[in-house]
């Protein structure tokens, strides 16, 4: 399974570890006496603190976090309209990365799957630059002595993009609230993107009006695109990343096998067709349906 340099689309893990952060630090709010985001932070870096973490390194839980009357962690406001405009500039796709930690994220990926050691997978080893939150700035993050250095600063391959689309639309990424919301927050008309590279395929997704998550990434020869599709009929997800500017084959190959997935039966009426899996691979492409 090929590895490729993620563009943007690598920022998914930075949202998928929000939302795991704030599942797992219910589960201790809900059995301990702790009433305040502060305090549960306190308690969180005394326990990490002592098995050899830095402070700096850790998730920012107080920037991140407010409780409410029903004492569970919610996310702040602000992270949430991030969350809706992930796609829009660098700033909101880092803003997860750098509050959550690399370090968090990359124990989040490994434990969901989403990475392998050995083959690769969804990883983050940067941010995408500087970040200006809650009227703070912070630095640019970067985990110097990750022990996946072999793979891109931000990767992704095939498999593990389609897998994290996939968990999301059975609702088995943390839990079916949890994946759902992410689905809302990556839906093209918020926080989720096709490129306009891929002209036919976007117009394909979007004529019979159903709805589209999807996080591209488009960086020099690197042009990504896995989503979700789902209407009345049909629902799917496909994976397509690209290197060596194969934007325009790829458009034609998209829309193409979107054309193939629902044909017109004899009675005129729609008939989905579904797939475990299919690979193409060809000139540094890969195609997961």
């Amino acid at each position: 399974m090929e590895n490729y340099y993620a563009a943007s689309t690598s920022k998914i893990a930075g949202l998928y570890a929000a939302y795991q952060l704030k599942a797992n630090l219910n589960l201790i709010l809900q059995n301990t006496s702790i009433q305040t985001v502060s305090d549960l932070q306190d308690s969180i870096y005394k326990t990490w603190s002592g098995k050899g973490f830095a402070q700096s390194k850790l998730p920012k839980i107080t920037e991140v976090f407010d409780i409410d009357a029903q004492k569970n962690l919610v996310f702040k406001p602000q992270l949430i309209s991030i969350f809706d405009n992930l796609s829009h500039g660098n700033e909101n796709g880092s803003t997860p990365i750098i509050l959550c930690g690399l370090h968090f994220i990359g124990s989040c990926m490994l434990d969901s799957g989403l990475l392998n050691s050995i083959k690769g997978g969804v990883s983050v080893r940067r941010s995408y630059g500087d970040i200006t939150y809650n009227l703070k700035k912070f630095r640019q993050v970067e985990f110097h002595d990750s022990p996946f250095n072999k793979f891109a600063s931000h990767n992704v391959n095939a498999i593990s993009t389609n897998l994290f689309f996939s968990l999301l639309a059975q609702g088995r990424l943390i839990s079916k609230p949890d994946s759902q919301a992410m689905l809302n927050h990556l839906d093209i008309n918020k926080g989720g993107c096709i490129t306009n590279q891929m002209p036919k395929l976007l117009e394909a997704l979007t004529w019979r009006g159903g709805f589209v998550a999807a996080k591209c990434g488009i960086f020099t020869e690197y042009l990504h695109v896995p989503f979700y599709y789902k209407d009345d009929a049909l629902e799917f997800c496909l994976c397509i990343l690209t290197e060596n500017d194969k934007a325009n084959l790829i458009d034609e190959l998209a829309s193409d096998i979107f054309s193939k997935i629902i044909l017109p039966s004899p009675l005129g009426t729609e008939q989905v067709f579904s797939t475990d899996l299919i690979e193409t691979e060809c000139s540094s492409t890969q195609f997961y349906v």
